[in-house]
């Protein structure tokens, strides 16, 4: 439908509108008390494994783009693992599509903190320890924050799964 319609075509909004009410009436009362949080609020979700966390951060940046009107490209997803990233990237690029925004999810930054560091870092990061790679970019990011934000944009909105295996370099 995306690629058939104008974006303000009628029908494609009710679509959208209908396809994300579908999704949020599936999340249960503290999954829905996360993504109904005020958008400028610090959320940390402490949940056992199966819990929906997961699931909840896709909605909530479904309910960026959607609701708040957030280009995807302002929004940062960063994650612990490769494997975590390639969860995410399937499952957004899933639920965005549902959605009626196939193109907008490409435009979605997900990220390992070591992936991010090569994706803005590149030329800095040869032959240097993988270990050093967040260091060198949180140098990167504290000397020259104009570059980085010529870089990677704008980034507004900073979502992180799995918060709880941040490290001090991490959270500066």
């Amino acid at each position: 439908m995306e690629t058939e319609l104008p974006e303000d075509s009628p029908i494609l909004k009710a679509f959208r509108a209908e396809a994300i009410e579908a999704e949020e009436k599936r999340l249960n009362a503290e999954q829905r008390a996360v993504y109904d949080a005020a958008i400028p609020q610090h959320i940390s979700v402490l949940a056992g494994p199966g819990s929906g966390k997961t699931h909840t951060l896709t909605l909530r940046v479904a309910r960026l783009v959607h609701h708040e009107g957030i280009p995807p490209d302002e929004i940062l997803v960063l994650a612990y693992n490769r494997a975590v990233v390639s969860e995410l990237k399937d499952r957004l690029t899933r639920l965005f599509n549902n959605l009626g925004y196939d193109s907008l999810a490409r435009r979605l930054k997900i990220f390992t903190f070591h992936g991010l560091a090569k994706k803005y870092c590149g030329e800095e990061l040869e032959g240097q320890p993988f270990d050093q790679w967040e260091r060198i970019l949180l140098n990167k990011l504290q000397q020259s924050p104009g570059a980085m934000t010529n870089q990677m944009g704008a980034i507004r909105h900073l979502l992180i799964d799995e918060f709880q295996d941040i490290t001090q370099v991490r959270i500066e």
